[in-house]
């Protein structure tokens, strides 16, 4: 849980006045998420006040935003917001992260100007915000695409951000829809029906123009591996959790009691036993991937090179590709033909400036 570096004071001759946003996206998520939410903030609150405060001395206003995304800048719940913070009805706001509040980032920083000049002080636990921190501003960053776990970029972060129809002033909803397993009541995300997908156009959050988003798209399109990916009930994956997929999937097993050994973590992961996370096996102990990886491919190595005229084949292979530049011997020309072409305009660019 956040700790607050600068402690949560009660005004004098008056209750604390505070309020609680939360909020849900689509109608697919739970009630419950929103009551989570809610629990979690009253939970922070009641370890940040000070020893002996009364619950007299506090009190908590709640805004609910249900089955709303916080893409949409104008909405009821965050109105309430912001004429709260004019008005100065509250000390404190308490959100459980910042994207309850807005998903776009510029959006949240000026909601959170905005109450610091009014004296409000906002708290977001999860992000590790604190507007009472001189710092505070350094913890707003650029939003990464909704379902990204890792705080450094990635390409496909990247990529994500491009597709986003947003930025070019057009909002696209519900493109997955949770579907209520009959059997076990669980439920999973699955692609909507074409007809079935809510669209709008939004020109007061364009940022680029169509232009431009399409060329950018047409990049990203050039670049797939697979240019009619299959996806849906037709993939070949359908159903195989991500832990079953992989170099080792269906060889790997654990020592003690022969259960396979599922991977876990997208970048930096781990294998170990599926029976241990059932509690069928004993052996909770872990290994690394960047471990595991280089001694089976070590292993396969030497066990290829190990039989008759297969070394040889190799290094003639190897041979050829060093004089001949294999493969990437077209991509290195035209990367040489690149630098040259920017040497030369830095050249002529220094020039000019020094004229």
């Amino acid at each position: 849980m956040m700790h607050l570096r600068q402690p949560l004071q009660l005004p004098k001759g008056r209750e604390l006045r505070v309020l609680i946003h939360a909020r849900f996206s689509t109608e697919e998520q739970r009630q419950s998420s929103i009551d989570d939410q809610i629990t979690a903030c009253r939970a922070f609150l009641d370890t940040s006040l000070p020893k002996g405060t009364k619950p007299s001395q506090v009190t908590v206003d709640v805004i609910k935003e249900p089955e709303i995304s916080g893409e949409i800048a104008d909405r009821p719940g965050i109105n309430q917001v912001w004429a709260g913070i004019e008005s100065k009805r509250w000390d404190l706001i308490i959100a459980e992260e910042s994207s309850r509040l807005y998903r776009h980032h510029t959006k949240a920083g000026e909601l959170f100007e905005s109450a610091v000049d009014a004296g409000v002080r906002v708290i977001c636990p999860s992000d590790y915000i604190d507007t009472a921190d001189d710092d505070w501003p350094d913890s707003i960053k650029f939003a990464k695409a909704k379902g990204s776990r890792q705080a450094k970029w990635t390409a496909g972060n990247v990529n994500a951000i491009i597709r986003r129809t947003i930025y070019r002033g057009f909002e696209t909803n519900r493109k997955k829809v949770a579907k209520r397993k009959l059997r076990t009541g669980k439920s999973e995300y699955v692609w909507n029906d074409d007809d079935k997908i809510q669209t709008r156009e939004s020109p007061h959050l364009r940022i680029v123009s169509d232009h431009l988003w399409y060329k950018a798209n047409e990049v990203v399109d050039k670049r797939r591996v697979f240019q009619k990916p299959v996806r849906g009930a037709g993939h070949p994956l359908r159903g195989t959790t991500r832990q079953r997929r992989g170099l080792l999937a269906g060889v790997f097993t654990c020592g003690v009691c022969g259960s396979p050994m599922h991977s876990h973590g997208k970048t930096d992961g781990v294998y170990r036993c599926s029976g241990a996370a059932k509690g069928t096996c004993w052996y909770r102990g872990y290994c690394m991937r960047e471990r595991v990886y280089p001694a089976v491919l070590e292993a396969v190595v030497d066990a290829v090179l190990s039989l008759d005229g297969v070394r040889d084949a190799v290094l003639n292979r190897v041979r050829e590709l060093h004089e001949k530049g294999g493969t990437v011997a077209a991509e290195l020309k035209t990367l040489n033909k690149n630098e040259k072409k920017l040497v030369a305009a830095m050249e002529r660019l220094s020039t000019s400036r020094n004229w």
